[in-house]
């Protein structure tokens, strides 16, 4: 029965975090009525394993749904992701609480064997948030190639987001890393932590700055990349290799 109950799980994580993904890549929003049936499923396997294996398995369940709501709600309050991500988290951790177990061609998964921790969706989360450091990596190499110039003179900058052309700003998910305020005759750049939201009367505003030599015809954003994509990537990582954090540290610590 568990390995039934698991092989249900993970198909039912699987297409909520691929729905969610297309959802956050083309609308930026994720429906927030996908989450409660989900919950609802999660509770009702949970209750099914709370008679398979009594209270240790409740204990090890409300360990893992307070944690990662506790930690999810923290990081959406400090703005680190937005609601969609936390009540992804959530939902896992109630779907999923602990790593399962199961063969594949003859493997059994996790390839590296479950953590002493054994949260399935805090390890998730935690590649999830490894593997989106491939982002800053990246954009940073891309500026280096493209514009090294500019690499110099904004060095943060150029691991956050790049240079693009107010022209082709329109309809792209993206933000100002710069919000440009006037001042008399001068116009001041000023960074901002979340970007600026792009809308029309952003790009005009630009273009007549732009037009009247304020600022340059190119400006720095940031790609809006859903971290929803970020955790399913983590999702699957920890499915079938495992917590890629946790073998970091035993790795440093020479185990």
């Amino acid at each position: 029965m568990a390995m039934n109950l698991d092989g249900i799980r993970i198909l039912i994580c699987i297409h909520l975090l691929v729905y969610s993904c297309y959802s956050d890549f083309k609308t930026r929003r994720v429906p927030n009525k996908i989450w409660l049936p989900m919950i609802g499923i999660g509770v009702i396997l949970a209750f099914v394993d709370f008679i398979t294996y009594g209270p240790d398995f409740f204990i090890h369940f409300a360990f893992s749904v307070v944690l990662l709501s506790v930690f999810a709600y923290l990081l959406f309050k400090i703005n680190a992701f937005g609601g969609a991500d936390a009540k992804a988290i959530i939902t896992l951790s109630i779907l999923i609480p602990t790593f399962p177990s199961f063969v594949l061609f003859g493997r059994a998964l996790p390839l590296t064997g479950i953590p002493p921790l054994n949260l399935f969706a805090f390890s998730a989360l935690g590649n999830a948030v490894l593997l989106s450091l491939v982002v800053p990596i990246a954009l940073f190499i891309y500026n280096l190639t493209q514009n090294p110039e500019e690499v110099i003179e904004k060095p943060l900058y150029s691991f956050i987001g790049y240079k693009s052309e107010i022209s082709k700003l329109k309809n792209q998910h993206i933000r100002l890393i710069q919000d440009f305020v006037e001042q008399d005759d001068r116009v001041a750049p000023r960074f901002r932590f979340n970007g600026v939201q792009i809308d029309d009367a952003l790009i005009e505003r630009l273009r007549r700055l732009s037009k009247e030599e304020k600022i340059p015809e190119k400006v720095w954003v940031m790609p809006g990349l859903p971290f929803m994509i970020s955790l399913t990537v983590g999702f699957a990582t920890a499915l079938i290799y495992g917590d890629i954090i946790y073998l970091i540290t035993l790795c440093m610590l020479g185990m």
